[in-house]
């Protein structure tokens, strides 16, 4: 079973072998710093340290009036100080997760390419194939900004030609995480890298790259099982 772990941060293949898409994790010290002072000041709060993150949670918060000041007073110092550092805070549901930017995305790209480099129907995808070549997909993920997730390797210069992922599927509530890969899809998708896809956002939001929009977990379902009789 591959797994995605973090927000992208970590990727574990068929192969067993996990990969780590972060970049660096020395901006923790400096966050936790201030979210200590944020824990003093708010009873009841306090925070969580991941390997790729640190997520401030408020939920129990005794001063619920006072929730909202501190929340945005920490979003704004640690963005204010790590404006140039690609690392960003963001809050859902009164909980902050402090992470680098970007990850899910690259962790996205990351698959696609590995998959897409067998384009041979007579060479299937399987854990002792995958080691050959997901080494030069993380490499890449971790290098170049552009969308290109077809094999390099390939010299086929058309955007429209077969790969082995041609459909895609994507749902999630609006957050920084999902929303830029919903931007993803729509992309490969007008260039014709993919050959379908669709994706769906539920609950509140304002601006969305999502095809669909749907209030709740049974318009999902709905849309769900919609999909799987196409």
């Amino acid at each position: 079973v591959g797994l995605i772990a973090e927000n992208g941060a970590y990727i574990k293949l068929l192969n067993g072998a996990w990969y780590n898409i972060v970049d660096n994790t020395e901006w923790k010290s400096e966050v936790i710093k201030i979210f200590d002072d944020k824990v003093e000041r708010l009873p009841g709060s306090y925070y969580k340290i991941y390997d790729s993150m640190v997520v401030f949670h408020t939920e129990n918060a005794e001063d619920k009036d006072r929730t909202p000041s501190v929340i945005g007073e920490a979003m704004t110092h640690i963005n204010t100080v790590f404006n140039e550092s690609n690392v960003h805070a963001f809050a859902q549901n009164n909980v902050v997760y402090v992470q680098q930017t970007g990850l899910s995305v690259r962790a996205l790209k990351f698959i696609l390419r590995i998959y897409n480099s067998f384009n041979d129907e007579e060479t299937p995808v399987s854990p002792s194939t995958l080691s050959s070549t997901s080494d030069e997909a993380w490499q890449t993920a971790n290098e170049d900004e552009n969308d290109d997730v077809n094999n390099k390797n390939n010299n086929s210069s058309s955007t429209t030609q077969q790969t082995p992922i041609d459909f895609a599927c994507i749902t999630g509530s609006s957050s920084p995480i999902i929303d830029p890969i919903f931007e993803f899809i729509k992309k490969q998708l007008d260039k014709g890298v993919l050959a379908s896809g669709h994706t769906v956002v539920y609950g509140s939001t304002q601006n969305t790259h999502a095809l669909e929009h749907v209030n709740g977990l049974n318009g999902l379902m709905n849309i769900v099982s919609r999909l799987n009789r196409m």
